[in-house]
This record gives structure tokens, sequence and C-alpha cells, in this order.
């Protein structure tokens, strides 16, 4: 299993809390994969069945590139990913810019073990704050995230647009935060 266990109580003390894996979520190591460029395809298409605000496939290709990204995801058993979370990190702070799982495998706790899984990793970073933002019509996601611990501070007023696929003019942001 993965998480803080396994770590000597001087790399836990220096990495703070416990893991969230430690409290009750479990994944097997190898569940979830670093996903990188040549993974741009399939992460891609995830994105444009399941995410109400797609990315083109160049954006993918440019985020996967940068240094700054991080992107884990869930291999399917048809060569294809069935889950994905892309941030960037910098410095002490990770912002969670696309979160995906693919609606056959959603209400299996696929989502929670992978967001658990980021949790850890950015853990083993030093990162002490994790950044999203959820639209306000989004009940799912924003139950899901306060779910794993998320609280909304604020928010972003007329962030999606009616480009980013929404039949309204503009919509609300909310952004949420979790310090570990």
């Amino acid at each position: 299993m993965r998480g803080l266990r396994g770590l000597s109580n001087s790399a836990r003390s220096i990495l703070g809390s416990e893991s969230l894996s430690d409290k009750g979520v479990e994944y097997a190591q190898s569940e979830f994969d670093a996903l990188s460029v040549f993974d741009c395809g399939p992460v891609y298409g995830l994105d444009r069945r399941c995410l109400l605000s797609p990315w083109s496939y160049d954006g993918f290709h440019n985020e996967l590139g940068s240094e700054y990204c991080f992107c884990w995801g869930r291999r399917s058993s048809s060569d294809g990913i069935d889950a994905f979370a892309l941030s960037h990190v910098i410095l002490d702070e990770a912002h969670l810019l696309k979160f995906g799982v693919a609606p056959e495998v959603r209400r299996q706790g696929v989502g929670e073990r992978l967001m658990r899984y980021c949790i850890d990793e950015f853990r083993q970073m030093a990162v002490r704050q994790v950044v999203l933002e959820v639209r306000r019509s989004n009940r799912p996601a924003r139950t899901f995230y306060h779910k794993i611990g998320f609280v909304a501070i604020s928010v972003r007023r007329g962030y999606y647009g009616p480009e980013d696929g929404h039949p309204q003019e503009s919509e609300d942001a909310i952004l949420y935060s979790l310090t570990l």
C-alpha cells in the first residue's frame, strides 16, 4: 500500500500529518501511474467524454510536457485511461486543473482513490495547499470535493463563459482549498 505508512518517523515528521489513505480509503500502489505526453491521446479522449469544458489536444500536449505539470491516471483494460488528475505544482501549492473519471467506472470509488493518491503524492512533494475551481452548478463534484476535505474559500464570478460549452451566458466558479 502507498502512503506515509512505509516511511520512517523522520520522513513522516518532514511530510506532516498522516496520509489520507491511512484514513480508510486504500489503493494499490500499482493502481495509478504517472502520465506523460505519451498519454496525451487517451487523456484527451477521456476529457472530451466526461467534462463539460474539454481542452484541445494541443492544450493537453503542452501541459503534459510542462515541468510544473503532474498528471496521474488509471489505465483501463482497453489500453486507455479511465481516470486522470492533472495539476500544476509550484513551490508548496498544487492547483488541480482537471479531474475526470469515465462514466462507466463512476460510483465505484475510483475517483476518491485517485484523489487520495494525488494528495499523498503532493505531500511527498512538500505541497501544503491544493486548490481547484468547480462550476457552481456541478453539485456532484462539489459534494465529492467536500467529502475529501476541501473547503469553499471564494467565488470567481463569471469564470466560465458560454464558450466553455455551457448554455448559460456565464457561470461562477467556486474556489476550493485543501490544507495538507
